[in-house]
């Protein structure tokens, strides 16, 4: 390979899902940065938390819920136009919902992180958990709505068992094995 020569992804989103904690934020960017590391220039991280407060909307009923992941897909659709992969990280609690975006896009491959909810409420920093479970935070799932596991996901990774590099390497493999990644 010559120095002018980059190395392109085939474009795909990869939207990375689970509870608060599970490990969504910091694996899209250990995946963003591995990716970048191995060659590849046309990679986008759309991360839940940073898109909530660049469009400022911290609501987080259904509804609201259901619009930002739009809001998302639809982002992470025009950076695919761009000729983009894209990393998404969000909840996405409602099996329905992942369902439906994954029939709007068919570049789409979830990925579930599973973790159990006491190593997810052990490993908050942030203390959402704790007002959760005392009634002061409201629509949080895993405390007071319940994230939908369902069969939509086309990989699950169980962050409680794996590490960070661990759980960045399985899906980098997985990427290579449907030759995603452009050797």
């Amino acid at each position: 390979m010559s120095k002018k020569e980059v190395k392109k992804l085939r474009p795909f989103i990869l939207w990375l899902t689970g509870i608060s904690n599970s490990g969504k934020t910091t694996i899209s960017k250990g995946l963003e940065k591995k990716i970048k590391f191995m060659g590849y220039s046309n990679v986008k991280n759309i991360d839940g938390d940073y898109f909530r407060k660049k469009i400022k909307n911290f609501s987080y009923d259904d509804y609201s819920r259901d619009k930002i992941g739009y809001i998302k897909l639809d982002k992470a659709k025009e950076y695919l136009l761009d000729g983009y992969s894209v990393i998404v990280s969000g909840i996405a609690y409602s099996k329905k919902w992942r369902r439906e975006i994954k029939l709007k896009c068919r570049e789409l491959i979830e990925i579930y992180l599973k973790c159990s909810l006491n190593i997810c409420i052990q490993r908050d920093k942030s203390g959402n958990y704790k007002k959760a479970l005392e009634g002061k935070k409201r629509n949080f799932i895993g405390i007071t709505n319940k994230y939908e596991e369902g069969k939509t996901a086309d990989l699950e990774i169980n962050t409680e068992k794996l590490t960070i590099e661990q759980s960045v390497e399985k899906i980098f493999k997985f990427l290579n094995k449907k030759k995603l990644l452009n050797e």
